[in-house]
């Protein structure tokens, strides 16, 4: 048998502005890293190793990019030079050197990390690019592809699946969100380095993988290239709590395999690729589910019929499409009714999930209605399943589905039997919605009501089996997709006076979280169709203060959402719904005061900033003291290091 290549070691990137937070952030990470990489280009002023490397919990690379290959550094070339050599000296055990940029320092006292990252519309073959790299001194390369979109990235992987025995060792994958994946990869494809945040929020660039994600979703350093792996392909995939609960199953059932998400454009050629690569299976999310039928060699009947498949597997020596959203439904709705022969269901949708679920029904002789928005997609959906098309007649039915994505997080809760079906009663409403896991549909009249995140699981257990997993744990995959989905649909209040960095805090957690961020203020101006200046000075802050109040409300409705309210918003509010961090954003009078003279916003009593800031905080302070979780000062934070200290709060991104 063939070695096991080289353990895969772990590289926390430590991005900081200052030393403190360098070696405070380094700490964080030691437990789940192998390595840290200290990017000096990141510090403020002019960074001193001496301070930096001495006593660090871990080996340390340091790594010094230019802005050309996507640093910040903005000095010259000698002086970089002069700094990397000082790390050395300082004791850094590897220094990263951008290819092409002359002879690397620190040979003979530190490992050389030769780095070559391909800027963004480059057309050079990845290839070509790893052969120049290859040209270069150095113990160890990294390659990283622009990765507009994830085959891009995954021709990273090809590279290291070629690798011949006894060549140097190689990291080597894709940049950005869609390139995500490679860097998960890199165990089971024998890479040399996977660099991940040492926690949600301090990502040095898109995509990156946080530590503790590494440790808790993916058990990364258990991975080998022994492992075998499988896809979720989605267009955006960041709060698919799917990872989580098939990964959890994984380890239960003692299988050597991680299970790992894959947002893309082009589905088509991104399966393609996985397959090609090794993939032992791969499942789908909409808008793909019409991929696995053509590259499948046998589909199975609810696929067929309904013609979406989320499962593409192997039996024997083919590929075969299967649906496991319809079985799945089929088996709760079983369960709830004891019998499905004879049964009315209705089942809104004509999309795939409700294809699928139609033609499941249909195999046990339940009268099945289908019903959408679209009257010729809804028809053509019920002659492939053998539905019929539009409302029973009957006011009541016994099963009722909702397999269209209203409701779904992020939007605003809503039913969509008040709409498609007004007047219809049901025994048992079924949700395939599973965020938010309690839905404006499921508070509808119902004897029994099945949530989304139980179809979720259901569907995930089936597809476990396909993979070849005799016996799923069901009710511990529900579990973990409970938990999962609890953390998602938390919802962040940021409150605090006017200046203290709500609106820029809310914009950074929305960019980690993926969160949907309702800015009060912002609110107030779209309904009013003015500016909150204007507003102030037309109508006086009465009227402002009618229309935030009505902003508050509507902001505070949906779940997994960051709402930034206004400095006065939290005058009159007891509390907050369950399920909420508020976090009071502060800092001192001074800070506020200039910030405040920055922002072109009118003055509320008609007196300087510093006398405003501090009459209003006294009003104030009581209220935010009451109201808040978490209190965060924010005079020396960057928007990004609050959001970091948020979610380190929050307990999950």
């Amino acid at each position: 048998m063939p070695a096991e290549a080289p353990r895969t070691r772990v590289v926390a990137v430590i991005a900081e502005r200052t030393a403190a937070r360098v070696r405070s952030e380094a700490e964080r990470a030691a437990p789940l890293c192998d390595l840290l990489e200290i990017r000096l280009d990141h510090l403020e002023g002019t960074p001193s190793p001496a301070a930096l490397f001495p006593g660090l919990p871990r080996p340390a690379i340091a790594t010094c990019r230019r802005a050309a290959e996507g640093g910040l550094w903005l000095a010259g070339e000698e002086d970089r030079r002069l700094l990397l050599e000082e790390s050395v000296a300082a004791g850094a055990s590897f220094v990263d050197f951008e290819a092409g940029a002359g002879p690397a320092p620190g040979r003979g006292r530190a490992a050389i990390l030769r780095s070559l990252h391909l800027p963004e519309g480059s057309a050079e073959p990845p290839a070509e690019a790893l052969r120049r790299l290859e040209a270069e001194e150095g113990d160890l390369l990294k390659l990283v592809l622009p990765a507009g979109d994830a085959p891009a990235a995954l021709e990273a992987l090809r590279l290291l699946r070629e690798r011949p025995p006894g060549a140097r060792p190689l990291a080597a994958f894709g940049a950005g969100p869609r390139g995500a994946v490679t860097r998960l990869l890199q165990p089971v494809v024998g890479g040399a380095l996977l660099y991940a945040a040492p926690r949600p929020g301090r990502e040095a660039v898109p995509g990156m993988p946080s530590l503790p994600e590494l440790e808790k979703v993916y058990g990364v350093r258990s991975l080998r290239t022994s492992t075998a792996f499988y896809g979720l392909l989605g267009r955006t995939l960041l709060q698919s709590v799917s990872p989580a609960m098939v990964n959890g199953a994984l380890r239960a059932a003692g299988r050597d395999a991680v299970y790992l998400p894959v947002p893309c454009l082009d589905g088509d050629r991104t399966a393609a690729l996985l397959l090609e690569l090794g993939a032992a299976g791969l499942a789908f999310t909409a808008p793909f589910k019409a991929i696995p039928l053509w590259m499948a060699s046998l589909t199975e009947a609810v696929a067929a019929h309904g013609v979406a498949a989320n499962t593409l597997f192997r039996r024997g020596g083919i590929f075969v499409a299967a649906n496991t959203d319809g079985p799945a439904a089929r088996r709760l709705a079983r369960e709830a009714l004891g019998t499905l022969e004879g049964k009315v269901a209705l089942v809104l949708g004509s999309g795939g999930t409700a294809r699928a679920v139609a033609a499941a029904l249909k195999e046990e002789r339940c009268r099945v209605h289908l019903l959408g928005r679209n009257t010729d997609k809804t028809a053509a959906a019920a002659a492939t399943t053998g539905a019929l098309a539009g409302r029973p007649g009957e006011r009541t039915v016994d099963l009722l589905v909702n397999a269209t994505p209203v409701g779904m997080w992020p939007s605003a809760p809503r039913d969509p039997a008040e709409d498609l079906a007004p007047g219809i009663r049901a025994r048992i409403r079924l949700d395939a919605v599973y965020n938010p896991r309690d839905t404006a549909f499921l508070a509808g009249p119902a004897e029994v009501r099945i949530r989304g995140v139980e179809m979720l699981a259901g569907q995930a257990v089936d597809q476990l089996r396909l993979f070849g997993v005799p016996r799923p744990d069901g009710e511990a995959m529900l579990r973990t997709a409970d938990a999962e989905l609890a953390g998602r649909e938390r919802r962040i209040v940021l409150l605090g006076m006017r200046g203290a960095g709500k609106t820029v805090v809310g914009e950074a957690l929305a960019a980690v979280t993926g969160r949907r961020l309702l800015d009060t203020d912002r609110l107030v101006e779209e309904r009013a169709g003015s500016p909150v200046a204007s507003l102030f000075a037309e109508g006086g802050e009465e009227a402002f203060r009618a229309l935030e109040r009505e902003a508050v409300a509507r902001a505070l409705r949906p779940t997994g959402t960051v709402v930034a309210l206004g400095g006065g918003a939290v005058v009159g509010i007891a509390g907050f719904p369950p399920g909420t961090l508020a976090v009071w954003l502060r800092a001192r009078v001074e800070t506020l005061a200039e910030r405040i003279r920055g922002s072109g916003r009118p003055s509320l009593r008609g007196k300087p900033p510093e006398e405003e800031v501090e009459e209003l905080l006294r009003e104030r302070e009581p209220i935010y003291r009451s109201l808040a979780g978490f209190v965060l000062d924010t005079d020396d934070l960057r928007p990004a290091e609050a959001a970091a200290e948020v979610l380190s709060a929050l307990g999950s991104p």
